[in-house]
């Protein structure tokens, strides 16, 4: 505590006008960063089912073409709302703005003094900043709850596995086969999560450049997600960009990470 105090007593005053422009910039582009890296995540799980589909296909081949109700297990992702600390004071509302629609939390943590998600900063012109719709504030709810992405052990057979990854194919496609067909879901997925990197990016970059000349505590939080993200594209500039906003970090920094991350929890 006494060194997120001294961090406090270190950060250089701001002229009030600059401070109340820049921060509501501030608030959307790091609720924006964190919806994406959320999103990211969801892919990853969603990788990890197709792959464990695939590699079952491929070990069970002749098993699943003598019985099509032949069953095998996969992890399969589907969220539930988790509990979050909140509640309601004279100044303040601590709780987190989600999207019923796209099931995301648009705003978490640090929604503290929105009452409704009207008076939220991630709403512009009636519509959300954060969600992959940009669905309109009707469409969204203030609670002491947010989005929780788990998986569960579940038995397929290949009539399951058709129908969930086949379904929708237009008959005048090309008929392919459920492996190829895995392939080009995974291969969507892929493309889908690069952009969301790509696009994590230039929103973290843009958050640290009009960080008010001192280390934004909202641009390290997610340092060391993208720095690991970006490695594993082998793109070695933008490791090198994010490692160098990470190397600002002080010792005021780190106990102000500590500090905040220390009072968040999921019940």
């Amino acid at each position: 505590m006494s060194q997120f105090t001294e961090f406090l007593e270190k950060t250089a005053p701001q002229k009030l006008k600059t401070t109340t422009e820049v921060l509501k910039i501030r608030i959307r582009l790091t609720a924006c960063i964190q919806n994406l890296k959320e999103r990211v995540e969801l892919i990853e799980i969603q990788q990890r089912e197709i792959q464990q589909t695939q590699e079952a296909l491929k070990k069970h081949k002749e098993e699943m073409k003598r019985n099509e109700m032949f069953t095998v297990e996969v992890d399969v992702v589907y969220k539930v709302k988790g509990s979050i600390r909140g509640g309601i004071g004279v100044l303040f509302y601590e709780g987190a703005t989600s999207c019923t629609v796209c099931e995301e939390n648009c705003h978490y943590p640090g929604c503290t003094w929105a009452r409704s998600p009207e008076s939220c900063e991630v709403m512009k012109d009636g519509c959300c900043t954060s969600c992959t719709r940009k669905c309109p504030v009707s469409d969204h709810v203030k609670e002491n709850w947010i989005y929780v992405t788990k998986t569960r052990k579940v038995q397929k057979n290949l009539k399951d596995v058709k129908n969930n990854y086949e379904r929708g194919k237009a008959g005048c496609e090309e008929t392919t086969s459920l492996l190829g067909t895995l392939e080009k879901r995974m291969e969507k997925l892929q493309k889908d999560k690069d952009q969301l990197l790509e696009k994590s990016f230039e929103l973290i970059v843009k958050l640290d450049q009009i960080a008010l000349n001192v280390d934004s505590l909202s641009t390290h939080v997610h340092l060391d997600f993208l720095i690991e993200k970006m490695k594993e594209k082998g793109d070695a500039e933008k490791v090198q960009k994010l490692e160098e906003m990470k190397s600002r970090e002080d010792e005021g920094t780190r106990a102000a990470l500590q500090y905040r991350f220390g009072k968040l929890s999921v019940m």
